[in-house]
């Protein structure tokens, strides 16, 4: 189950960069330590406040999702495509529980990260600020 939730966050990272135009980002093409017990740890929780959320409990969601948030960005830095994946979906926590002042500066580091692999005219980096006008 471990190797199944990690190679989902690898999936999205890669589909992601995939679409971008240039595809020349250095930090999606090196190495990184998908195989990682943090990143595993950061697939299970994000599953597990998926769980919560389809549930209507975001409150129980939160704090799992600000720990995964926690572990890639420890384990990856800024430099990754999956580090906007988790900001965003903490940041849409933190909205739906009236948290818009906490979830504005998730949302843009999130785009700055993505700009910055993905370029300005990426449809993930218009995904950013979409939330952003939201928010």
């Amino acid at each position: 189950m471990k190797a199944w939730l990690g190679a989902a966050l690898l999936v999205v990272g890669a589909a992601a960069f995939a679409q971008s135009p240039t595809n020349e980002s250095p930090s999606v093409g090196r190495s990184l330590p998908l195989n990682s017990p943090a990143i595993s740890q950061a697939a299970e929780l994000e599953h597990a406040a998926r769980e919560y959320i389809a549930a209507g409990n975001h409150a129980a969601a939160l704090p799992l999702r600000e720990k995964a948030v926690e572990l890639i960005d420890k384990t990856l830095g800024d430099d990754n495509i999956l580090l906007p994946v988790v900001l965003l979906n903490l940041a849409d926590t933190l909205d739906v529980l009236g948290q818009s002042a906490a979830a504005l500066p998730l949302e843009l580091r999130a785009l700055a990260i993505r700009e910055k692999i993905l370029g300005p005219d990426h449809p993930g980096t218009a995904q950013c600020l979409n939330n952003l006008a939201l928010t």
